[in-house]
């Protein structure tokens, strides 16, 4: 009789399951640890790879497959994180600096082609007379 209630007595010290845990909480208090056990194992929103809850949070914030919209005002496309520097080296809405000598303009990689022609072509025509 008393192998079998120690089978099932809440208070009995039980091994936790999480792998690494070397904790021992009361049978009772078992399902309250394992909420908290921070080496439970859970799949991350992104990518689903089983991350320990301890690191959980910091995996999710730095997980390459969390889906982030570009940071360029104006530019509504969304990128794995991943891939948000080859999308950033691209984006039209992304600022950059004038590759003109001299020049120490900031504008829209997309406006390039209108910031050259406003600024340097009438310059360098007239240079050429």
């Amino acid at each position: 009789e008393l192998p079998a209630h120690l089978g099932e007595c809440g208070w009995v010290p039980v091994k936790c399951a999480n792998e690494g845990c070397k904790e021992s909480p009361l049978r009772k208090d078992l399902p309250d640890h394992d909420t908290i056990c921070g080496l439970r194992k859970l799949p991350c929103t992104h990518c689903t790879n089983e991350v320990e809850l301890r690191s959980l949070m910091h995996h999710e914030g730095h997980c390459q497959k969390a889906i982030l919209e570009c940071p360029n005002w104006g530019c509504v496309v969304n990128f794995e994180r991943g891939g948000m520097n080859l999308h950033r080296a691209a984006c039209g809405h992304e600022a950059v600096a004038c590759k003109c000598p001299g020049c120490d303009a900031r504008h829209l990689r997309k406006d390039t082609d209108a910031h050259v022609a406003a600024t340097h072509l009438g310059s360098a025509v007239k240079l050429l007379q």
